[in-house]
């Protein structure tokens, strides 16, 4: 189920046409796989994506006491003067979270500026510092169970995480920091896409695909 308002451009700090779309939801909700999919379909050429994780803060301190999910762990600072630097049509060196020992490494990854420019992440809604950029807000909703579900493969499989360990992160960090911080960014949407158990529905993502090449030919 996909529910959007019109396209319109003006209201984030547009510098050089570039237009900035904002991918929100909770925890594994298909925020990336739709960027993806949109990205695989206009073009690497034209789409930038800026994550959200990317921008964890560095030295946080002992990874089982720190809650990932609060906005405090995040450089928003950062990422925003980042995205500001894209809007203007400057590259930026992206910082790197490595999960598997909680800090950020030395390397960077170069992003040049493109005519799309996506920021991804569970808070890039909430965030006042990223939501000064925005164009365009998406929001993708999800059930709790199927976040969980999801979340728990991919944590065993790429973060090397316990069972216990994600269970337990999960519904004493995630569950309330959605519910206190995640879940009232969806008010900051102009489109809210549903995923399920069996992925996002081909008609939302093809209507936000047409949405993004309506901001694109619109500035």
């Amino acid at each position: 189920m996909c529910n959007s308002k019109s396209a319109r451009i003006g209201r984030g700090n547009n510098l050089t046409g570039a237009v900035v779309i904002a991918v929100a939801g909770g925890s594994c909700s298909g925020k990336t796989t739709l960027v993806e999919k949109v990205k695989n379909t206009i073009g690497d050429e034209h789409c930038a994506i800026v994550y959200q994780d990317d921008y964890y803060r560095p030295n946080l301190g002992d990874p089982v006491l720190v809650n990932f999910d609060h906005p405090d762990t995040l450089d928003f600072e950062l990422m925003g003067e980042h995205i500001g630097l894209l809007k203007q049509g400057l590259s930026i060196e992206t910082p790197i979270y490595d999960f598997a020992t909680h800090d950020r490494m030395a390397d960077t990854k170069t992003l040049a500026p493109k005519s799309l420019i996506f920021i991804e992440g569970i808070l890039v809604l909430h965030a006042p510092s990223i939501r000064h950029w925005v164009d365009y807000g998406v929001f993708v909703g999800c059930a709790e169970e199927v976040r969980y579900t999801r979340r728990s493969q991919r944590d065993t499989a790429e973060r090397g995480r316990t069972p216990d360990d994600i269970e337990r992160q999960f519904f004493t960090q995630v569950v309330p920091m959605h519910s206190e911080f995640v879940e009232p960014s969806r008010e900051h949407a102009d489109m809210v896409i549903m995923d399920s158990e069996s992925g996002l529905q081909a008609n939302d993502v093809d209507r936000f695909i047409e949405q993004c090449l309506e901001l694109k030919t619109s500035v």
